[in-house]
């Protein structure tokens, strides 16, 4: 199950694990007047494996710059 992040106006964030159908909370947890929440947007994290990945990308098969034809 993916995590999302929501914030209210005022500034509280909140993380959530739910569903990819599941409705989004209607109102800020943190809040007592029912501030209502957006989702957020982040970068999520990669992590690349193995060995080096710019000596896998067919480096040698390409013209040199100087090389003509």
């Amino acid at each position: 199950m993916p995590l999302y992040e929501y914030i209210c106006p005022a500034g509280h964030r909140t993380e959530v694990l739910a569903r990819l159908g599941d409705p989004a909370p209607a109102s800020c947890p943190h809040c007592e007047d029912e501030s209502p929440v957006a989702r957020t947007l982040f970068a999520p994290a990669i992590h690349f494996k193995g060995t080096g990945f710019h000596n896998t990308d067919n480096a040698s098969n390409r013209p040199r710059s100087g090389a003509l034809g």
